[in-house]
């Protein structure tokens, strides 16, 4: 399947979002701004090998629509918006996993250079996140489905970095997990989410180093309240800016690469903190 070939935390973590931001978060989202184009980047390769041109040529001038549309102040509805992407012939799948976050691509560029403003770019973002959510509408979570495992993606504190965590979670129910969700996780809400016995593991979704700080704390708490919980995974394009960061946060799994981290958790080769920990790169 295209759309889950080497997902990556780092590239959908990176999309710009929120309404506000410090100068010194302003200026790690520039950064951060090239890494979203990872994702998008990689699966347009593929279908440069595998799509008919005329296919290819479609998602990606329904990417530029999007960042064009979203991006433009006045009157817009997310339900005749969801109309226009019908009408252009792209799956949901494709939306999700290429058009989205090549548009958020799109808008972060024009950021950089100087095109598009930043409450442009604040608006489109808040925008894409919303036609996500309506795309994934129809997910649920399902934690008594026997064999069915079953993921808590955390975000924690004020982040704004919202797309990306959105993006991920409708990847990974479609490759057959059950996920909830978690938007501006307190060291409470995670504790209690754990508490219920549903979840075989908890992603952390972090995209900066102030946010990195939150996670720490969630984990530390969660460490030392909780006897055995499930595996705790850090992602996102925090890693680009946090040096160390394994000695930051006392996860098992720090990785850049969804597919790979997949992998090693289905392989059975990773431990759980307290011994050796697995450090997957993408």
């Amino acid at each position: 399947c295209v759309a889950c070939s080497e997902q990556t935390f780092a590239a959908i973590n990176a999309a710009l979002g929120g309404t506000k931001m410090s100068k010194h978060e302003e200026a790690g989202s520039r950064k951060g701004s090239a890494l979203v184009s990872n994702l998008a980047q990689r699966v347009l390769r593929e279908l440069g090998q595998k799509a008919p041109a005329e296919a290819r040529e479609q998602i990606q001038k329904t990417a530029h629509w999007l960042a064009v549309t979203c991006s433009t102040p006045g009157s817009y509805s997310h339900e005749a918006m969801l109309k226009a992407l019908m009408q252009k012939g792209v799956s949901n799948e494709l939306l999700i996993d290429v058009c989205i976050p090549e548009a958020a691509r799109t808008l972060g560029a024009g950021w950089n250079d100087n095109t598009r403003s930043f409450g442009q770019v604040s608006l489109g973002t808040v925008r894409l996140q919303g036609l996500v959510q309506e795309l994934s509408a129809q997910w649920k979570f399902n934690p008594g489905i026997h064999d069915q495992q079953s993921v808590l993606v955390a975000i924690c504190g004020d982040e704004d970095h919202i797309l990306g965590p959105l993006v991920l979670s409708d990847q990974l129910r479609r490759l057959g997990y059950s996920v909830k969700l978690l938007l501006g996780a307190t060291e409470k809400d995670v504790h209690d989410n754990i508490e219920t016995g549903f979840f075989d593991m908890v992603m952390f979704s972090c995209s900066s180093v102030v946010s990195l700080d939150n996670v720490a704390k969630v984990v530390k708490s969660l460490r030392q309240e909780i006897s055995d919980p499930p595996i705790l995974l850090l992602g996102g394009a925090v890693l680009g800016h946090a040096p160390e960061i394994e000695k930051l946060v006392a996860v098992d799994v720090i990785a850049s690469g969804l597919t790979d981290a997949l992998e090693q958790l289905e392989s059975g080769q990773v431990v759980k903190a307290g011994k050796t920990k697995a450090k997957v790169s993408g």
